[in-house]
């Protein structure tokens, strides 16, 4: 058995130093799956260190505040011989010291552990503890002594100590660099969390990375984001050197994402139709800088949004509404005036409650006026339901009201986006 790595990321509350410390992973195999486990930590003097292993190997170690703090270990479980077990986990106190003359005694409090979404407290019956001391017997081996360290010792964890399980959000992501390296970041809320580092040598395997968030976290919230995009020739070999990004899969809680997805948003991606654009379902690259932004599949709501056109001679104003179910939750209206001639564009958005699928929405012109000196007219660009876009030229919608020239006004399926009398698009 032999050590592969050691990471250290230690996540502390607002008091410690070391808040806000990133990790930044070095590339070491080609494969990489990380397993966290979470220490809660305490000291009485704020100078107490601890080291913690897993059946011999390193994890890491840290020095506690006087309020308890989170310390995350990542470890790579799937290139040793054996999977992360909590029967495994050692905690050791490093720099006990005890000066009573100057009030000086440093002691290690535990309040518990994490491993991947399970709790297992250090007070249980199925710890064991060597340099615990208590009134009864003063310091001893044994179970169940408590969770504090008054002296040199360890902490021994046991599956049997477990306490439930953790409100957690897991994202594990699926990623492969092209280039030379290649650097992301994971981000909740627009802020760094993590930093990975990709090997782009030839025949690399994309990399599977896991990150555990306290809480429940909402897949809109989370980005994954490329920021060392960079093309040059290589001085050696004479060859163009161009990094890229390919995220093969995003997994949050067990919903996976892909690039290719209509309610992923990516900022960056490269197409053969139209260069490199933001827009949704774009493709699993990030040629560019940029990031990928994933919807949250089990909102309450739904966002609507309605790109319209206001059309005609002399237009004094042009009123549509939008239906869900028959029911009018917006009325929207283009008030122009004096009597204007052309072309007056609008883009609407609205959040309603529940999920809304197409065929329940319809879009009402309402106000036609035809006469040889005016003429009303509404055209609908584009309705967007949580991220996906529907033409309403389309085969599958049916219109009432819009004129062609072959037929006049009649009802019919994917006659243009052009109402030019009182009727609606009923999408599908």
């Amino acid at each position: 058995m032999k050590l592969l790595s050691k990471f250290f990321n230690p996540s502390r509350s607002a008091s410690s130093s070391d808040a806000g410390q990133v990790l930044s992973l070095e590339v070491l195999e080609e494969r990489q799956m990380l397993s966290t486990v979470s220490i809660f930590a305490q000291g009485t003097t704020g100078e107490e260190r601890f080291q913690a292993s897993t059946n011999g190997i390193f994890l890491g170690s840290g020095t506690v505040s006087t309020e308890v703090t989170e310390f995350q270990f990542d470890f790579r479980d799937d290139i040793v011989l054996f999977d992360l077990d909590v029967n495994d986990i050692k905690i050791e106190f490093l720099n006990d010291f005890y000066d009573p003359a100057n009030g000086v005694d440093r002691n290690l409090t535990i309040d518990k552990i994490r491993v991947g979404d399970k709790f297992y407290e250090t007070e249980s019956s199925a710890v064991f503890s060597t340099g615990t001391w208590t009134a009864a017997d003063g310091v001893q081996d044994g179970f169940g002594r408590g969770e504090t360290l008054h002296s040199g010792g360890f902490f021994q964890y046991s599956e049997n100590a477990f306490s439930g399980i953790a409100d957690v959000t897991l994202v594990t992501i699926d990623a492969r660099g092209f280039g030379d390296s290649v650097d992301y970041e994971l981000q909740l809320d627009g802020e760094r969390v993590r930093t990975y580092a990709l090997s782009a040598r030839a025949g690399v395997p994309a990399r599977s990375v896991d990150y555990t968030f306290n809480g429940s976290v909402s897949a809109d919230r989370i980005r994954v984001a490329f920021f060392n995009d960079r093309q040059f020739t290589d001085p050696i070999s004479g060859s163009l050197i161009d990094r890229n990004l390919q995220i093969n899969s995003v997994t949050i809680d067990g919903e996976v994402y892909r690039g290719t997805d209509s309610d992923v948003f990516s900022t960056g991606t490269w197409t053969a139709a139209d260069g490199v654009q933001d827009g949704f379902g774009r493709g699993d690259f990030l040629h560019t800088d940029g990031y990928f932004q994933f919807a949250d599949r089990h909102s309450t709501t739904t966002e609507i949004t309605v790109d319209a056109s206001a059309l005609g001679l002399n237009v004094d104003s042009v009123r549509f509404s939008i239906e869900i179910d028959g029911a009018t939750p917006s009325v929207y209206e283009y008030a122009i005036s004096p009597l204007r001639t052309g072309i007056f564009d609008r883009v609407v958005t609205f959040t309603v409650d529940g999920p809304v699928d197409p065929s329940q929405v319809r879009i009402v012109f309402a106000n036609d006026v035809f006469t040889p000196t005016r003429d009303r007219n509404l055209r609908i660009n584009s309705l967007t339901i949580n991220g996906t876009s529907y033409d309403p030229a389309d085969s599958s919608v049916l219109s009432t009201g819009t004129w062609r020239e072959e037929d006049g006004v009649v009802t019919g399926f994917g006659r243009g986006n052009i109402l030019h009398s009182n009727g609606f698009f009923q999408f599908a």
